[in-house]
């Protein structure tokens, strides 16, 4: 089929198989399909006028209808009729009502009317339709799903570890969609992931192509959701949106007012190559707790995510939040080697993931083990601690 063709199908609604293996492979097509889900959003968006005058009829008109309705014919035997029937229930209702000891609130307790309750769509049901308003379709109809525990809180945790931060950045991009998992925190929940057609944020980042959702459901009741790239750390809202996007703040201010950084006040006079000592310290008694407590949220973060697909035990790599294996009780040698610019604002779809702009930046080279280690130390605002912002390992 010609590309014409295609998008004449697309335009129509109907993303048959090989609509969506030629969307794989043209460009310009999928381009066609994000103007069409661009125009989708904006006509959602228009509102909707309300009558200028009421669709009722007027009060004469209801008052005319009633008084046609008494002069119909046999008006005097349906009324001689409603009278014999209201003093047949009269002699059927006294005695019950003289009836001593009689508890009238049992009568009117709602408890004891019929309860009918609203029958709610399956999961999958109800995210094949939460996507299917943004334009996305599952590849798969079996999910991946995993119980797990959302955390107490948003707000940092001191031992170390960060859940809270994954759901906190999740729940930015559930409320995008008018959904929040904020008054759920502490419960049991189950997590769907399934794989979808199309690339990740409607093929906005290069690199980024294979996408999957993933749902969290309380009692079968849909609380977030969000599009996450395929083994990777990239996530967005499921109408195309990226975090930077959706707060209009940086990475480092939003952490700050979600309250999500647990530094104690001594960490602000610790210099770069002090931290690096205190992580090795920790990582020589096994201290992974404090070892966490010295990485940026921004390395937990990739640490948590990355890697992360439908066969792990929960949403997020939780085995890992203090960084690479480091040979213990190694006499290391800290060195400092370069202060790294981090230059102005990037506007690419790949900034806004996380839409972070660290106000210093450092390389320290870490001697003395089996291979030398590079520490990139990061400096998130002006006045802040410094932190491990990544580990890498050389020959």
């Amino acid at each position: 089929m010609t590309c014409k063709e295609i998008q004449e199908l697309m335009w129509c609604g109907e993303i048959t198989q090989q609509v969506q293996e030629h969307l794989q492979t043209c460009e310009r097509c999928r381009a066609e399909q994000a103007t069409l889900q661009e125009l989708g959003l904006a006509v959602e968006a228009v509102p909707i006028p309300k009558p200028s005058r009421s669709l009722l009829p007027s009060t004469a008109d209801i008052q005319a209808a009633i008084t046609a309705h008494k002069r119909r014919r046999f008006t005097k035997w349906l009324s001689a009729g409603a009278v014999a029937a209201c003093l047949a229930l009269a002699l059927t209702q006294i005695p019950s009502l003289l009836e001593t000891g009689k508890n009238q609130s049992d009568v009117s307790d709602p408890s004891l009317l019929p309860q009918t309750t609203p029958k709610q769509a399956a999961p999958v049901e109800q995210i094949q339709t939460m996507l299917g308003t943004y334009h996305y379709t599952l590849k798969s109809q079996e999910p991946s799903i995993v119980k797990t525990t959302l955390p107490a809180s948003f707000a940092g945790s001191a031992q170390g570890t960060q859940e809270n931060l994954y759901y906190a950045y999740a729940n930015v991009l559930s409320q995008e969609v008018n959904l929040d998992m904020t008054t759920h925190l502490g419960h049991e929940v189950d997590v769907y992931s399934l794989p979808l057609n199309e690339t990740f944020a409607g093929g906005r980042i290069d690199g980024y192509q294979d996408c999957e959702v993933v749902a969290v459901f309380d009692q079968n009741r849909l609380v977030g959701i969000w599009l996450r790239t395929v083994g990777g750390s990239a996530m967005a809202a499921i109408d195309n949106k990226l975090f930077g996007e959706i707060t209009n703040q940086l990475w480092g201010e939003w952490a700050k007012e979600q309250k999500l950084e647990t530094r104690s006040a001594d960490t602000v006079s610790w210099t770069p190559d002090q931290v690096i000592t205190k992580y090795l310290d920790a990582n020589n008694r096994g201290d992974h707790a404090t070892m966490g407590t010295l990485l940026s949220l921004n390395y937990q973060f990739y640490l948590m995510t990355n890697g992360a697909g439908s066969t792990t035990s929960t949403p997020i790599v939780t085995g890992n939040y203090y960084g690479p294996m480091i040979e213990p009780n190694a006499k290391y040698q800290v060195k400092f080697v370069e202060d790294i610019p981090t230059g102005t604002v990037d506007a690419t779809a790949l900034f806004l993931v996380r839409n972070r702009q660290p106000y210093a930046m450092k390389t320290y080279e870490v001697d003395g083990g089996p291979n030398a280690m590079f520490f990139y130390m990061t400096q998130e605002s002006k006045g802040g601690p410094w932190q491990i912002d990544n580990i890498s390992t050389g020959p």
